[in-house]
């Protein structure tokens, strides 16, 4: 599968765009937002995440195409740990994209970021994302009880981690 990532520009607001305002990807995401964005959300947005060196975003690129968007965030220098997203459009979803860019973000943030650790977040009804970490060897480290509030109910969500010294387990892959 020919998968890439790719630096993120001004260029790719209209991906950015959809990947926020895709139904199924509010659903299923743990967004600090719900609200639609606009079009000159998307760039702003994607100016933000480029002047900041906490956070690198990366186009998601299938054949060439955009696909979604890969994150890595909150990075600790300090405690040498960050936060992963990984957003798909719905028509890549379950092709293995999912699981090629979670393979490159790994290698990404212990071989080049030189980090300690991995952490998402994920809702505890998205079985998808569930099984993806999972069959990286994520750990279940706790659950945020009824934290996010999605189409009228409140859902917990779970918090897995993965160690660099259990990176050896993945072999598997």
């Amino acid at each position: 599968m020919d998968i890439q990532l790719l630096p993120l520009d001004s260029q790719d607001k209209e991906l950015v765009y959809t990947l926020y305002n895709d139904e199924n990807i509010i659903k299923n995401a743990v967004l600090g937002s719900w609200k639609p964005h606009s079009i000159e959300y998307a760039e702003t947005r994607i100016e933000r995440w480029n002047s900041d060196d906490k956070q690198q975003h990366f186009k998601i690129a299938h054949n060439g195409e955009g696909v979604g968007l890969a994150q890595i965030y909150q990075i600790n220098p300090v405690n040498r740990k960050c936060v992963l997203g990984i957003l798909i459009l719905s028509k890549y979803q379950s092709a293995g994209v999912g699981q090629n860019v979670l393979t490159t973000l790994i290698d990404v943030c212990f071989q080049q970021l030189n980090l300690r650790k991995i952490e998402v977040s994920i809702l505890s009804y998205n079985d998808k994302s569930i099984r993806l970490v999972e069959k990286n060897q994520f750990k279940k480290e706790g659950v945020l009880r009824k934290s996010v509030f999605k189409d009228g109910t409140y859902y917990d969500v779970y918090l897995y981690g993965l160690l660099k010294e259990e990176i050896g387990l993945l072999d598997k892959r």
